[in-house]
Parts: C-alpha cells; sequence; structure tokens
C-alpha cells in the first residue's frame, strides 16, 4: 500500500483526494445496491501491495456508513415484499466477513487526516447494508404479555361461562316453545277455517233452490222412483246420465265476487262445470234433491305441526354441534353413547366420530340402531342367523327372566338377555306340512304374526269351534297365534282361527256348516221350549189368581168394608149407607180349611208318592212352597 499526502506540500491535496475516497465509495455502494433490493456481486480492488485487505479507522468508517446511508435513502426504493430475503442475505453476509487488519498513522500529532486506499472486500460490509435496510424498513416489534390464572380467577370465569351457557339455553327453551306454540296455533286456526269452509259447502248444497233447480234438469225416470227402491243399477244409470250431461270446460268464465250459490245456479243452465270440485257439488246437490241420503267428504289438509323434516335437517346441518350434554338427548343428527336406551347400541363400532363434546365422541344419529331378542325378531318374521355373537347383553324383565335370576343368587346382577341387530337376521322360512300333519313349535301351536309365516301346504280357517269338527273327524287342526296380550301380570296368547292342511279344507268347511245349522236347529228348540214354559207359567199363574179370587173373594171384600166403609168409620159429618153385601153364613166353607187336618181326623190319610207331591208343588207359588 502506497501513502499519500506524505510532506508539506503535498499534505492539502493529499487530504483533499482522501476525503473524496470515501465519497467515491459511497457512489460504488450505491450503484451496488439494485432496485430490487439485492447486494451486487461487483468488488473493487486496490493496488496495496501484498494482497492485503485493511479497514479504514473505526470512526471514519462510522461516518462513511452513516452518510452512504442517508444518501441511499434518498436514492434507492425497496420493494416492500423482498425485505425479508435481504434481511437473511444480511444474517448470512455477517458470517462471511473476513478479518480486516486497521493501519493507522504512527504520528498521531499530524492535523491532516491522512487515509490509506484499502482492498474493498468482493461484497458489501456489514455496517452499510445494516445502516441502508434499518433506514427503509424497521421491523415492529409486538409486545408479549404473559398472564397466569390463580384458583380463585378461574373458578369466576367458569361461573360465568356456566351462567352464561345457562342463559343461552334458556333463550333457546323460550325460543322453541314460542315457535311451538305460534306453530300450534298456526295448524288450529287453518284448521278450523277449513272446517268452516266445508260446512260453508255443505249448506249450500241443501239449499231448496238449488235443489229444486237440479229436480228440473233430472229426467223423470230418475225424479219418480222413491228412495226405498233405489239400487245399484238406478244408481248407476244415474251415474252415467250425469257424466254424459255436464261437461268439464277448464275455460268457463269465474267471477271472484259472485257467490258459491250463484255460480252452481248457472252451471246447472249451461250443463257445464270449470272443474271437478264444481262437478263434486252439482252431483251432490242432486242426490241431495232426490232424497238420496249423501254426505260431502273433504280432505283436510292443514298446515302441519311440525316442521318437514327435510328442512328441518336442512337448518341443522348449518348449524355447528351442540356444546351442551343435554342438547345431544333426542337429537335428530347426533347422538352420545351415554344416551343410548337399553335396546339401543352404536353400528358400526368403527364408526366415524363426527367431533367431542366434553371428552365424549360424538356420533351421527343414523349409526344408532335398535336390537332386539330372538322372540321379538320372530315377531316381525326374522330368525337370527347361526352363529350371531349377541351384539348386547342386558337384564330380562320377564317373570321367566326374573324367577331364574332370583333362584340363582351369583347370577342376580348379570345380564342374560341376548340382543341382536338386524344386520344379523334373515327372513323367516315357514316350514312345510307333511303327510296332513301340520308343523308345530315347540308349544304345539303356530305362530302366525306375519302373513309370511304360514306353513307352506297349509291353510287359515277363521271358524269358531273348527277344532271340535276336526277332532271328530279325526283332522289335523292347530290353533294360530297372533299375539300376545299381557294383563294379570303374565303374557297370554291372542288366537285368530286355526291352521290346517289344505287338502283337508272343503272337508271341515262343510262339516262345520252342517254342524252349524245343527247347533241353530238346538237352540231354536232350546228357546220354543222355554217360549212354551214361560207361556204355561203365565196360564198357570192366571188360573190360580182366578180360583183365589173365586175362593177368598168375599172376604177380602169384607175386611175392606170394615176397614174403611163400616159405620164405625164414618165421621160425624157423614152418614151411614146400608150395606148391600151380606155376610157369610158359613165361616167353614168361606174360610180356607187344611184339608189335610181334616183327613187325618177322618183316617183317610194316605201316603203320597214323591210324583204326587211334585204334581200338587206346581200349582203353588213360591212363597207356599215354603
Amino acid at each position: 500500500m502506497a501513502k499519500r499526502g506524505g510532506g508539506e506540500s503535498g499534505g492539502p491535496s493529499g487530504g483533499k483526494r482522501a476525503r473524496r475516497a470515501p465519497a467515491k465509495r459511497r457512489e460504488d455502494e450505491k450503484a451496488d445496491v439494485s432496485d430490487d433490493g439485492k447486494v451486487s456481486r461487483k468488488r473493487r480492488r486496490s493496488s496495496a501491495p501484498g494482497g492485503k485487505t485493511t479497514k479504514k479507522a473505526d470512526g471514519g468508517g462510522e461516518i462513511a456508513a452513516k452518510r452512504g446511508a442517508r444518501k441511499t435513502k434518498k436514492t434507492t426504493t425497496i420493494k416492500s415484499e423482498d425485505t425479508e430475503r435481504e434481511i437473511e442475505a444480511l444474517l448470512s453476509l455477517e458470517g462471511k466477513v473476513l478479518d480486516v487488519t486497521v493501519i493507522e498513522d504512527s504520528s498521531a500529532e499530524d492535523s491532516d487526516e491522512e487515509w490509506e486506499d484499502v482492498e474493498e472486500l468482493n461484497e458489501p460490509t456489514l455496517e452499510s447494508l445494516q445502516a441502508s435496510t434499518s433506514a427503509d424498513r424497521e421491523p415492529s416489534v409486538k409486545p408479549v404479555q404473559i398472564e397466569i390464572e390463580t384458583a380463585e380467577a378461574a373458578k369466576k370465569r367458569l361461573m360465568k361461562e356456566k351462567r352464561k351457557a345457562e342463559f343461552a339455553a334458556y333463550l333457546r327453551r323460550m325460543m322453541t316453545r314460542f315457535s311451538k306454540e305460534l306453530r300450534e296455533d298456526t295448524h288450529k286456526v287453518h284448521l278450523l277455517c277449513l272446517l268452516a269452509n266445508g260446512v260453508y259447502r255443505s249448506n249450500t248444497c241443501n239449499s231448496p233452490d238449488l235443489q229444486a233447480v237440479a229436480l228440473s234438469v233430472v229426467p223423470a225416470k230418475f225424479a219418480n222412483i222413491p228412495a226405498a227402491r233405489v239400487d245399484v243399477v238406478y244408481l248407476t244409470n244415474l251415474v252415467k246420465w250425469f257424466a254424459s250431461t255436464f261437461t268439464l270446460n277448464p275455460e268457463m268464465s269465474l267471477d271472484e265476487q259472485e257467490s258459491l250459490s250463484g255460480t252452481l245456479e248457472r252451471r246447472f243452465g249451461v250443463y257445464g262445470v270449470r272443474d271437478a270440485e264444481e262437478m263434486v257439488h252439482l252431483f251432490l246437490i242432486l242426490l241431495r234433491a232426490l232424497q238420496l241420503l249423501s254426505r260431502l267428504v273433504l280432505s283436510l289438509q292443514p298446515i302441519p305441526l311440525k316442521e318437514p323434516s327435510a328442512k328441518f335437517e336442512s337448518k341443522l346441518l348449518d348449524k355447528p354441534l351442540p356444546t351442551s350434554i343435554t342438547e345431544y338427548k333426542n337429537h335428530p343428527l347426533y347422538a352420545l353413547k351415554r344416551h343410548l336406551l337399553k335396546y339401543e347400541a352404536i353400528y358400526p363400532e368403527s364408526a366415524a366420530v363426527l367431533g367431542y363434546c366434553r371428552g365424549e365422541a360424538v356420533y351421527s344419529r343414523s349409526c344408532v340402531q335398535t336390537l332386539h331378542s330372538k322372540d321379538t325378531w320372530l315377531k316381525e318374521a326374522r330368525v337370527v342367523r347361526l352363529g350371531e355373537v349377541p351384539y348386547k347383553m342386558v337384564k330380562g324383565q320377564s317373570n321367566r327372566a326374573r324367577k331364574a335370576r332370583m333362584a340363582d343368587p351369583e347370577s342376580r346382577d348379570s345380564n342374560d338377555l341376548a340382543l341382536f341387530g338386524p344386520w344379523q337376521t334373515e327372513d323367516y322360512q315357514p316350514p312345510v306340512a307333511v303327510d296332513g300333519k301340520v308343523p308345530r313349535n315347540e308349544f304345539g301351536n303356530v305362530y302366525l304374526f306375519k302373513p309370511c309365516m304360514l306353513p307352506i301346504g297349509c291353510v287359515q280357517l277363521q271358524m269358531p269351534n273348527l277344532h271340535r269338527v276336526a277332532r271328530k273327524l279325526d283332522i289335523d287342526c292347530v290353533h294360530a297365534i297372533t299375539g300376545f296380550d299381557f294383563h294379570g301380570g303374565y303374557s297370554h296368547p291372542v288366537t285368530d282361527g286355526y291352521i290346517v292342511c289344505e287338502e283337508h279344507k272343503d272337508i271341515l268347511m262343510g262339516a262345520w256348516e252342517n254342524e252349524q245349522v245343527d247347533i241353530e236347529r238346538k237352540q231354536k228348540e232350546k228357546r220354543e221350549k222355554r217360549v212354551w214354559g214361560n207361556w204355561k207359567l203365565l196360564i198357570k199363574g192366571l188360573l190360580i189368581r182366578e180360583r183365589l179370587k173365586a175362593r177368598y173373594g168375599n172376604k177380602d171384600a169384607d175386611h175392606s168394608h170394615a176397614a174403611f166403609g163400616g159405620e164405625e168409620g164414618f165421621s160425624s159429618d157423614e152418614e151411614a149407607k146400608p150395606s148391600s153385601e151380606t155376610p157369610a153364613q158359613d165361616t167353614a166353607i168361606s174360610w180356607p180349611q187344611n184339608r189335610q187336618t181334616e183327613e187325618l181326623q177322618v183316617g183317610k190319610a194316605k201316603r203320597k208318592s214323591k210324583r204326587e207331591k211334585k204334581g200338587e208343588e206346581k200349582h203353588l207359588f213360591p212363597f207356599e212352597k215354603l
């Protein structure tokens, strides 16, 4: 390296050149920084001997860096999207800067600064680049705040969240109740309006004027037949005449301001209707005009009480998963295992988990399947396949299962009822009748819960007491069990007819009809016998009554006269009238005698047989028999 400005004559000029050197370097640095914010790889080499690289004095270098940064800020524009890459380049340069040697002048008293030409690095210095980039963009520093929640603050926060959740649930309940009541009221009002409209239409069809117009239109052959002689042929001909006379024309005019009766009267005049509704009204008026019992039937379709399921599910799908455990109970789309009923389970076991609520898995409601026992599946005409393992075990509630648990103390809390899912069952295959024998179950009956369970080659005959006829004819006949009735604490089978082989059907039906004729004849004879017995008893009673009147009538009249009409019975202002009746002269004739006593006295008493005694008792009243 060569010194410049040595001596008195060269000092000032050398100092000026030395001062121009930093400005030149600043211009070179400015040229090294391109428009896109990247540092140029251009290097400047000096003529310093030895190839050593030196660095300027610390103080002069800092001043030059600051001046270069200010000038670079004015002349260079760095794009915002490349600032991150620039910072990375700066950080990489920090490790690549080589060691430099600083050469200072030995004469510190020299007033003029002596600058040495140094060989600059291949790349810009770290200080100049840091100054240029820091001037363009200062990185934003965000403060970090760390909060530590105490137990009391956590408790207050949880209480606040709980109150907030309870209030939200209360608002949801109130909104649900309000919407439910609004829908119910709307349904009721709509239904009342439809009923009122139906009553109005029926009353319009009862109008005497419209019925008179209908009678003037109908032919005489229909109007002259009384209602008692109306049959199917009459009604068929009437319907054919009406359909051929009144035509359907949708292009007919309709006045909305006109009443229904006026519109129907005009339709009778033109023999045409606008739609099927008017045709029904005209035919109803015609039937009522002919004094035929008829009724107007309307299909009322009010606003439903519940929202349509498709629309309701679409609304629920738009909402996020509920956050409360109680909301999952009876939810139409989601379910939790804790809310499953006794005969419900999640299938398949690897069902997709839609989310979690307080650590519990949330499943789709479509994965909830209903399970049944073997007997219950049999009532649905399905049987469990062989080798199937119960999907779930529960505690049975039948009396038999309860008694079995009570008998064995070790199995009191055990689950003894096996449940199976629909995927573990198959259709019931009915057995086949062989050699005229009906296939039975273990109880000697035939389960016929569904029509498809009827044994092959058999028929069901719903005739009372058919088994008696079959027993007489030695034909196999079995009760058909169609269900069970629970009363009295037990299950009782419900029968509906009998199951017999198809080849015995005609024989049994003929024999049953003959027996029904005999039973009806016997019942008729029994009824006639009872009627004749009642008439005989009535006639005997009347004869006894007349005989008693003839024998004891005078005595009864005397007693009544003595009690109410005697002389002693009149008051002081009444006069006694002479009695036209004469008292009985012979009391032995008028007073009933004990003939048995007389016979005993005379000695004519004889021993009577049972038949005689029974014949005598027939003429006595019940109180006389005692």
